[in-house]
């Protein structure tokens, strides 16, 4: 049963890879920023893979999402973050803001809960990946990935048959937020009532 699980674990995983670079081809051509995407795309899927089975977040893999954030908003012009009229500034500085407030977010939240229960809740490779996805997308667009994915990490408990009692996939979940967060932004499609 556990091979037979194994072999259609891999075929998943081959048409998820092979669907998602038929989806950029198709909705972005072959140029520079297509490579981006995929090459963004594949960093986030072995840190969905590695959080989920290992409950590990290699932490140079971390480290390249917030340099590719860095780096795509000084450039400015490959994405967008949006600022939702809120503050007028540079991408770059919104980059760092994004990571900032990632990153310190999940650490206060883990400061709270090892006041309370004298032993950490969430493990730093998640401040990390969280700052590299505000790096990303910048800070007013973490509310509803970390919304979306703290649902998508139970979701994923519940679905995996993980031993709940001990640890959760939040990187995983944060990841799978953030998938379906550019989604309903790229098809400008609304969630939960709220056009994103």
């Amino acid at each position: 049963n556990a091979r037979i699980f194994h072999r259609i674990r891999r075929h998943s995983d081959s048409c998820c890879v092979a669907a998602t670079g038929i989806f950029i081809y198709l909705n972005f051509g072959i140029n520079s920023i297509s490579a981006l995407i995929y090459i963004l795309f594949t960093i986030f899927y072995i840190l969905f893979e590695c959080d989920l089975q290992k409950l590990f977040l290699p932490f140079y893999l971390n480290i390249l999402i917030s340099i590719f954030g860095f780096s795509i908003a000084f450039n400015g012009s490959i994405f967008h973050i949006e600022s939702f009229g809120i503050i007028s500034t540079s991408q770059f500085i919104l980059s760092i803001y994004g990571f900032i407030g990632g990153y310190f977010i999940l650490w206060f939240i883990n400061i709270c809960y090892k006041f309370l229960k004298e032993k950490d809740g969430i493990g730093g490779g998640d401040f990390l990946l969280l700052g590299g996805i505000g790096s990303l997308v910048g800070p007013f667009s973490l509310a509803p990935i970390i919304f979306i994915g703290s649902i998508s990490t139970l979701f994923l408990a519940l679905c995996c048959k993980l031993n709940t009692s001990e640890e959760l996939p939040l990187g995983s979940g944060l990841i799978a937020g953030l998938g379906i967060y550019l989604l309903v932004s790229f098809f400008e499609l609304s969630l939960f009532g709220l056009v994103i």
